[in-house]
This record gives structure tokens, C-alpha cells and sequence, in this order.
């Protein structure tokens, strides 16, 4: 499915997740963005869609690139490439006029490559920011389900996507492939094993609108890190959701 070149694709992957009768028909392989690489820059800072096309992407592709007259070519690559890490660390950024790109990969599954290496948050205009979240502690099963439950309910239609791969405690070997947009969740589905050596829990969450601290205080929710300490505790518990954020905190 290819939408217009500055459509938000949060509608549409709603639908592919929420919608029975098309979740039940449709596999969802993922996102790929395209940008023009002489007028990317200039896009991404004028137009909230091109930030929104960009954060939701799970890999990234870098179109006409042997347009960019020779001498500026170099130095205008780097900058686009930085200004795309910025707005989304977590996906691949690859060049389609130097053949780093196919076709074929458009059916490729990129989530489990596309979450394993950054370490850092980023965020850029238009308050798309996107958080790597990792663990390399197993996740309890139950407090995973309430994990999501209250990002969905404290988050709403300012969580643009959350994608990742969990090692659930009780089966760690079998990693959870997770898939949200807004409000709603992809059924979860267990993998038969993990796609590489890295067997860390590694989580990507974008959201729009929304302060670094919430989301931060969400995760160390989850995984019990010390990070949280009594003002970011009093933040949840002073939240209309008390009761499901003390499900998380124990």
C-alpha cells in the first residue's frame, strides 16, 4: 500500500490493526518512508507529515540522491541522514540510488533489525519525539500486559507507534512481538526464537505531544529501575489511572 507522498500513515495503520475484518486478512510486514534527498530537509522542517512519516518508519530510504549536484553531495547526505537518526534512531537509513534497497524488501519483515542497536531518545519538531527503550532482564508476563494497558489509556492518540521484541520471563526463548498504534494493540505473537544473539528485551515508542519524563517514568515503571524516584512516582500515582499505574509499581 503506498499513500500520497505527504499522507499520515497513523490513520491507516490503525485501521490494519484495529479493524477485524482486515486484521484477520492483511499481515502487516511494516512501514517504509521514502525521502527525497533534495528536498527532504526543507520537507521535514515545513510539514508535520513528512516528521510523523519518518518516526513511524521502519526502515528509511533516501530516493534521488544522485540528483545532489557532486560537490554538495557528501555533506548534504550527512546532514539528511542526521536530521533522519534524530527523528527516528531506531529504524535503517538506506541509500536507494547506491542499490542498498530492493524492491523485494518491501514484504521484509524489518522490526526485529530495526530495534536492536540505538541506545539513545531523539526527538525533533513538530513534538514527535521516539524513545529506545531496552531491558536485559526478562519481563514479567503480567506486568507486560499492564505496561500496555496503561500506555495505551494515559497515551491515547498521542502514542503514534510502539514496536518491539519482549523476552517474557516464563519463556525467554520465544521473544513477544509487539505492534501498537494509538489506543490500540496488535494481538501479540510469540516468535520461534530470537532473530540474532542480542535476546534483550528492546522496545520503540513514539509519541507526539508528550513529555520525555512520562514516557521514561512508564518504562521505569516496568522493568523496577531506580531512575524512578518520588516525584516521578507521585507524577503516576497523581494520575487519574492511579490504580493500574500501582498494578506496575507493586
Amino acid at each position: 500500500m503506498e499513500t500520497t507522498g505527504l499522507a499520515d500513515p497513523t490513520p491507516i495503520l490503525h485501521a490494519l490493526i484495529a479493524d477485524p475484518d482486515l486484521s484477520s486478512r492483511l499481515g502487516f510486514a511494516g512501514v517504509t518512508t521514502l525521502i527525497d534527498a533534495v528536498n527532504g530537509l526543507s520537507t521535514l522542517n515545513a510539514r508535520a507529515e513528512s516528521a510523523r512519516q519518518i518516526a513511524l518508519a521502519d526502515r528509511l530510504v533516501i530516493a534521488k540522491s544522485d540528483l545532489l549536484p557532486a560537490l554538495e553531495r557528501e555533506q548534504g547526505l550527512a546532514m539528511l541522514r542526521r536530521a533522519l537518526w534524530e527523528l527516528n534512531p531506531s529504524a535503517p537509513i538506506l541509500d536507494g540510488a547506491a542499490a542498498e534497497f530492493s524492491p523485494a524488501e518491501f514484504l521484509a519483515e524489518p522490526i526485529a533489525r530495526s530495534v536492536v542497536d540505538p541506545d539513545a531518545h531523539s526527538g525533533h519538531g513538530h513534538g514527535v519525539r521516539t524513545f529506545v527503550f531496552r531491558s536485559a532482564e526478562p519481563i514479567d508476563r503480567h506486568a507486560f500486559a499492564q505496561f500496555l494497558s496503561l500506555i495505551a489509556s494515559m497515551l491515547g492518540p498521542r502514542l503514534l507507534r510502539l514496536k518491539g521484541l519482549v523476552a517474557i520471563a516464563d519463556r525467554p526463548d520465544e521473544p513477544i512481538l509487539v505492534e501498537g498504534v494509538q489506543h490500540v494493540f496488535h494481538a501479540p505473537r510469540s516468535l520461534v526464537g530470537w532473530p540474532d544473539a542480542d535476546h534483550a528485551t528492546r522496545i520503540v515508542i513514539i509519541v507526539e505531544g508528550v513529555a520525555a519524563r512520562d514516557v521514561e517514568n512508564l518504562w521505569a515503571a516496568l522493568t523496577r529501575s531506580p531512575r524512578i524516584d518520588a516525584p516521578d512516582l507521585a507524577a503516576l500515582t497523581d494520575n487519574p489511572l492511579a490504580p493500574r499505574a500501582q498494578g506496575l509499581l507493586g
